[in-house]
């Protein structure tokens, strides 16, 4: 994915503001990671033809880890919030 998103926005950063740990003892539990992607949108994405406009969007991931394996991935972006930065919608 982060191949295809540097495709698609110049400059692309991923910055990771907090990795939250809860974890027991036993290295089971889930564990949430709050990030910023960040780029110059200078491709086509989402529907939406390049605007040049640098553009941020808001991630939060939870992971449940079972026996040192990720067994189950919830994640949200805040697509919503760029569209209203590139100033358009997908077409249909």
């Amino acid at each position: 994915m982060i191949e295809w998103m540097d495709k698609v926005f110049s400059d692309f950063r991923f910055v990771v503001e907090e990795i939250i740990d809860a974890r027991g003892d036993d290295g089971n539990g889930m564990v949430g990671v709050r990030a910023r992607m960040h780029g110059v949108h200078t491709g086509e994405f989402l529907g939406v033809a390049p605007t040049g406009r640098e553009t941020e969007v808001r991630t939060r991931e939870y992971r449940e880890i079972v026996d040192s394996r990720i067994v189950r991935t919830h994640h949200m972006e805040d697509w919503f919030s760029w569209f209203l930065q590139v100033g358009s919608w997908p077409s249909n």
